[in-house]
């Protein structure tokens, strides 16, 4: 025996009328799906078109979908028709020409039949045979085609209490799938302001501004953390705008992500490098065209402004005297010009780390503050007139370790030493 898709409403409607009416909609529910009574014309027309069987049963009495051939102009037409179990046929005025442009997916069919019932309030069952209602009226699709949709409704069709959750790109308007973003942002997203097409399925460039707009509008932390998953997406951040607002949710989306050690790079090499192997952090680089407030994310420059150190002990404090001593030489070297630079080794403030950067030594850059860790302080005596050496450059300087002007310094002291 066959089985069929039987969706059933308690409604007092008079089906014969309905068929026959186009642009209209009367509906008693709140916000319904369909507004404009097309869509249920569209599918009747597809289903003649595709030999797809359709019955409908008003307060028990059954009409099957038929179609009744029709000559205009000297051209052939088939219309939609529905026929009683007496052979009367209650003929409209569409053809099975109605939609066959791009009204050829299955889903469009059961779409229309099932978001009608929804709006009524009805009931889906699957039956074995046609089990007509006394009241009400019934809608009859065979299950073999529609199986996809009935087993998997939670898929095509939603609650519209919420906008967005993660997901697989999946759009819905008011509650009903009407396509999936071309590139998985790793996000599921419902707004009645999607534009849609004929076929009531949306328009892609109208889904990704939607998606963009809802996400500036409440910045769900959830939404900033699927995008930033996925690289193939971060073409979308560029789209965004972070307000300061939104920085507090982003920043939990680039922890969730990447690590509490997060930090935002610019996208140049040896920055990236000292990210990693100099702080100790997990680099971050971001689409050079999106533009994000500063305050609030951890970047570069807030690491070197945000060094915390502490003064020496007596015990240090000796060691890296002995040492200052031993780089005296670097009060001596010039710029290029000939001229001094604003500061010297006898300008440098030289403390201790208070908390593990991971490194030997920082310097903050542009004033005379340098932190070296306590380890290299009471470790090899080399290795800290070294990292001490190193970290002055810096700060005399102004350069960093893979711009020219680092190793120039090293040239003309050698220079120096050498005539």
């Amino acid at each position: 025996m066959t089985k069929w898709i039987k969706l059933h409403n308690s409604g007092d409607f008079d089906v014969v009328t309905a068929i026959s009416m186009m642009g209209a909609s009367v509906k008693t529910c709140d916000n319904p799906i369909g507004l404009y009574g097309s869509g249920i014309k569209y599918a009747m027309a597809q289903c003649l078109r595709h030999n797809i069987s359709l019955k409908v049963a008003d307060n028990g009495k059954l009409y099957t979908l038929a179609g009744q051939d029709k000559e205009f102009r000297g051209e052939q037409f088939v219309n939609v028709a529905l026929k009683t179990k007496t052979g009367k046929m209650h003929v409209t005025g569409i053809t099975s020409d109605f939609g066959q442009e791009d009204w050829n997916d299955p889903w469009f069919v059961f779409r229309e039949f099932y978001s009608n019932m929804l709006d009524e309030k009805g009931t889906l069952e699957i039956v074995d045979g046609v089990q007509v209602s006394e009241t009400g009226v019934d809608v009859f699709l065979p299950y073999a085609i529609f199986e996809e949709y009935v087993e998997n409704l939670e898929d095509y069709f939603a609650t519209k209490c919420w906008k967005m959750k993660s997901g697989s790109g999946r759009v819905y308007k008011r509650g009903v799938w009407v396509g999936t973003l071309a590139t998985d942002p790793g996000l599921d997203f419902q707004a009645d302001t999607v534009e849609i097409t004929e076929t009531r399925t949306m328009n892609q460039d109208s889904a990704w501004k939607r998606l963009i707009s809802e996400i500036e509008e409440w910045y769900p932390v959830v939404a900033l953390t699927e995008i930033l998953k996925r690289k193939d997406c971060w073409n979308l951040l560029s789209r965004l705008w972070i307000s300061e607002r939104g920085t507090k949710a982003l920043n939990q989306a680039l922890v969730s992500v990447f690590g509490k050690n997060y930090i935002l790079c610019p996208n140049v090499d040896w920055i990236v490098k000292d990210a990693e192997e100099v702080y100790g952090r997990t680099p971050v680089i971001l689409p050079d065209d999106w533009t994000i407030p500063k305050s609030g994310l951890q970047t570069m420059a807030d690491i070197a402004g945000n060094i915390i150190f502490r003064d020496a002990t007596k015990e240090e404090a000796a060691i890296i005297t002995k040492a200052i001593k031993a780089l005296a030489w670097m009060n001596d070297v010039p710029k290029r010009n000939g001229e001094r630079y604003p500061l010297s080794l006898s300008d440098m403030q030289i403390k201790v780390l208070k908390t593990d950067e991971n490194c030997g030594g920082l310097a903050k850059t542009g004033t005379p503050e340098i932190g070296i860790n306590s380890k290299v302080i009471t470790g090899d005596y080399q290795e800290l007139v070294q990292t001490i050496m190193h970290e002055c450059i810096h700060a005399i300087t102004g350069e960093g370790d893979y711009t020219r002007g680092f190793p120039a310094f090293m040239e003309r002291a050698l220079a120096s030493m050498s005539v």
